[in-house]
Parts: structure tokens; C-alpha cells; sequence
């Protein structure tokens, strides 16, 4: 389980604040309904009763020996009052009020008032009335059989009781707020052990950490909603359309990583995968293969996810001939050897796709023919950089075969989305046949539209002042070109 710091904390409840928030005031509403539909009111009447010295003696005075008697009394008293005697024979003198005997036990409260010879009695019932019947009844008789028992006269009622209006039971305010704290704790303890179960790809350092490979680029998730705007497949070749955009940078960068990363090994040949689909791996493919044609370089991109491969539809050419048919030998081109026929040319300068091809029963087998290393031996020779746009490593072996043909491999991920353990079951995968993992990508992170306009205007100002210098020096060349003809003349 990983170590959560404060702001980490912190963040984790902010990006979920909707949720915590509607589970509240859900759970505050709830309060509400429980208080108004499901409470029963109970109506609480009291009366107050207090021990005096006892009117049978000739001497008014209060003396000592009276209080210390009264002080006896009192704990005596407030266990007299619910004795059966006393219940039966208040329920006997109201006989309209039905009501059971250890019902109305269990609605009496007896108080003594500390630092006093005051004693409180209070009866619950759902009936105000009865509530306030049962509490005078139950004075009168308790003080006439006190009277009986210890021949003492010593009882008063100080304050009878009255009939309330208001339930002591019911109190919106409170059940609302208590309700609501309970929401508020439910809902952020449920983020807070989601986030502790949480074993998806979040950040890099922890990428790192985990799996022992290095991230190499981040890129953000806004680059799917432009696909909205306009044709899709052409808005996926984000370095094409927009080449001074934030995402076109990132590539760069992710190039140029590659590059320092197998600067001593001179890597020619590079597989891109992923554990599982809907990562955006032959998005990544097609977007680096791009940069590296932008270098310069003359670069093969070969889908070789020959069951669902798209390279075909991102670049818009034909899905064969293919990879499939180069290695099969099964196609309707004259010179089945010669390996570049089978790549089409694209809108991108230097930039050869070969495609899928038909789909083949046994594609494991295709890649594992002795055909396949002199196809890997003609690319090199013939390329710059070579890319293969594989399937994802966890579904079927075609990745792990050219893992360990190839000079290295990238691992597509998706934030939040792809799990620690997916990723290092690939990783032990290509490992075990002796492959070379390059890195990591952590794609679809989600950054705010704003944020990522501005950056993208940026790109549009700084391409505005290119074009303004450029202005500006043809201006001075002119110039310059104007004066020395004045002074030929």
C-alpha cells in the first residue's frame, strides 16, 4: 500500500468534491424525510415535586434532623414512584388512557435536581394529553402513598404538568446536520480507500518506482475531444495538423528520450504495445513514427496487430495488401519478395505504413517464420527507424514474439485506467524472452481545455512572431537592396 502525503490527500478528495458533495446533501435530505416520515413525536410533560418538613409536627422550624431525613428520603422516593403499587393505581384512576403497565414504567423519568430536595417527574407519550394526565396522576398518588407508608406529610407540587405543543423528539436542525455529517464521512471514506485499492498508473514517480522502468512522456487526454471537431482519423496525426501544439512537442520530447536512452545501442527497430486494448498505442505509433519522419529520418510504421489493427484507418490508405501477405506470401502482386510493395506512402514526407493486410488464422505463427527475420534484416537496411504497431501483450503472444526481435519495446499505459500489475505482468513477460524495454508512456491524462488552449495559442503567437521577423527582415533586405542601387547610380 502506498504512503498518501497531505496534499495528495487533499487533491484525492478535491477531484472527487462533486461526489462528497452529493452524497451530503443526499444523506441531509435523507435526515429530513427520516425526521418527518419515519419519527414518531413524543411529547415529554414534567412536573416538579419538592420535600418540606412534615406539617404533622407542632414546630415549623426546619431543623437539622429534618434534612437529614429528607436527604434519606429522596432516594427512597424516586424508587417509590415506579413501583407496580403506585403504576396500578394510576392507570386504575384514568381508565380511559390504555396503556400498558411496563409501557408506562418505561416512560418515566425520575430527576433529583442536585443540591436539592426537588424531585422530577416527566412521562413520554405520543399523545400530549395523556402525557400530561399520566404525569399529574402519577404526582397525586405517589405523594398519598408516601403519605400512608411513612406517615409523613412532607410532599408538595411545585409546578404541575402542562400540556406541549412541541414533540421533544423532533428537531430538523439537528437530524439534518447529523445526517449530513454522516454523508460527508461515508462518501470521503469511501474515496479515501478507493484511492489506498487504487493500483492504477496515477503518476510517474510511482510508475517508476513500482516497475523499474522510466517514463518517458506524458501526454494529455485533451487530444481525443479535437477529434470531435472536423475529420477524426486526420486529427489523430496531431503532429501533422498541428505542429507547433503542446501534444506535438511532447512527441518530440518522446523522441528524443528514445534516442538518449539507446544512444549506445543504436536502436533501429522499435515495438510499441500495450497490456490491454483502448490504451492509444497506434496512436502513439503513428504520432512518433511522424516525428521522427520530421528529423528527417526515413521511418517504416508496420501494424502488425494483424486481428484489429487501424494504422490503416489513421493514415486513410488501404487495409492491404499487408504484413500478413508479405509473410504468407499470399497477394495479388506480381513480385511477392519485393518488401516494398507492400508499404503505401502517406501525406506525411518519409513516413511508409505497411498495413494488416488480411486477416490471417494463425498471425503468432506468421511472426515466429524464419521469413519474418529476413523481413527485420531488409528494414533495416532499408529505413532510418523502424516501428511496429503491436497488439496488446496481455491478450495474444504476437507482441512478446517481436519483443525479442526487436531492440526495444514501449509501453503504452493509460492514466487511471491501466493497472500497476497488468504492466509488470508484460513487463516479466518480455523480460523472459530476453526483450528490452525502452519505457513508458503514460497516455489520456486529463489536463483542462483552457490549459491546454493556452498552450496551444502560445504555439499560434510564437508561430505569428516567426512569421513577423521574417516580415520584418525581408522589409530590411529591401531596404538595404533599395539604397545600394541609389548609390551605384
Amino acid at each position: 500500500m502506498e504512503e498518501i502525503d497531505l496534499k495528495e490527500l487533499f487533491d484525492i478528495f478535491w477531484k472527487k468534491k462533486v461526489f462528497i458533495l452529493l452524497v451530503t446533501v443526499l444523506f441531509a435530505v435523507l435526515g429530513f424525510g427520516y425526521t418527518k416520515y419515519v419519527v414518531v413525536p413524543e411529547y415529554e410533560s414534567l412536573t416538579t415535586l419538592i420535600l418540606t418538613k412534615s406539617n404533622n409536627t407542632e414546630n415549623n422550624t426546619i431543623t437539622g434532623n429534618d434534612v437529614t431525613l429528607n436527604q434519606q428520603l429522596v432516594a427512597t422516593y424516586t424508587e417509590l414512584i415506579k413501583t407496580n403499587n403506585i403504576i396500578r393505581e394510576v392507570l386504575k384512576n384514568l381508565d380511559n388512557i390504555n396503556i400498558e403497565e411496563e409501557t408506562l414504567r418505561n416512560n418515566i423519568t425520575v430527576r433529583l435536581v442536585t443540591s436539592t430536595q426537588l424531585i422530577e417527574i416527566s412521562v413520554k407519550n405520543s399523545n400530549p394529553k395523556v402525557a400530561k394526565d399520566l404525569t399529574n396522576e402519577i404526582a397525586k398518588v405517589f405523594i398519598e402513598k408516601a403519605k400512608d407508608i411513612y406517615k409523613l406529610d412532607n410532599l408538595q407540587i411545585v409546578d404541575e404538568a402542562k400540556e406541549e405543543e412541541q414533540p421533544y423528539n423532533i428537531n430538523y436542525k439537528k437530524n439534518i446536520i447529523f445526517f449530513g455529517m454522516i454523508g460527508f464521512i461515508v462518501s470521503a471514506g469511501f474515496v479515501f480507500i478507493r484511492s489506498l485499492l487504487d493500483t492504477t498508473i496515477k503518476k510517474s514517480e510511482e510508475a517508476e518506482k513500482r516497475l523499474g522502468l522510466t517514463v518517458l512522456a506524458s501526454i494529455p487526454q485533451y487530444h481525443y475531444e479535437l477529434k470531435q471537431q472536423g475529420n477524426e482519423n486526420k486529427k489523430e496525426l496531431m503532429i501533422s495538423q498541428n505542429p507547433k501544439s503542446p501534444i506535438s512537442e511532447i512527441f518530440r520530447t518522446l523522441r528524443t528520450n528514445l534516442q538518449f536512452m539507446t544512444s549506445n545501442q543504436g536502436m533501429k527497430t522499435l515495438l510499441v504495445t500495450s497490456s490491454v486494448p483502448g490504451e492509444g498505442k497506434s496512436w502513439v505509433s503513428a504520432n512518433l513514427a511522424i516525428s521522427f519522419a520530421n528529423e528527417g529520418k526515413k521511418v517504416a510504421l508496420i501494424d502488425s496487430d494483424m486481428r484489429k489493427g487501424r494504422l490503416h484507418e489513421i493514415f486513410e490508405i488501404e487495409r492491404k495488401p499487408g504484413l500478413s501477405n508479405y509473410l504468407s506470401g499470399i497477394s495479388e502482386i506480381e513480385n511477392k519478395e519485393d518488401m516494398m510493395a507492400y508499404f503505401q506512402t502517406t501525406s506525411i514526407n518519409g513516413v511508409y505504413v505497411m498495413s494488416t493486410g488480411d486477416i490471417p488464422p494463425n498471425p503468432s505463427e506468421l511472426l515466429g517464420l524464419e521469413k519474418m527475420q529476413e523481413f527485420l534484416t531488409k528494414l533495416r537496411n532499408t529505413f532510418d527507424m523502424v516501428i511496429f504497431d503491436g497488439t496488446p501483450a496481455l491478450l495474444v503472444t504476437d507482441s512478446i514474439i517481436l519483443a525479442k526481435m526487436l531492440d526495444g519495446s514501449l509501453l503504452v499505459t493509460s492514466y487511471q485506467s491501466t493497472k500497476m500489475g497488468e504492466i509488470e505482468k508484460v513487463k516479466k513477460m518480455i523480460e523472459h524472452v530476453g526483450g528490452t524495454i525502452t519505457g513508458l508512456v503514460i497516455n489520456k491524462i486529463p489536463v483542462k481545455a483552457k490549459n491546454y488552449e493556452h498552450s496551444y495559442y502560445y504555439g499560434q503567437r510564437e508561430e505569428k512572431q516567426d512569421e513577423t521577423n521574417m516580415q520584418t527582415q525581408e522589409t530590411q533586405n529591401n531596404v538595404s537592396e533599395e539604397k545600394k542601387e541609389n548609390k551605384d547610380d
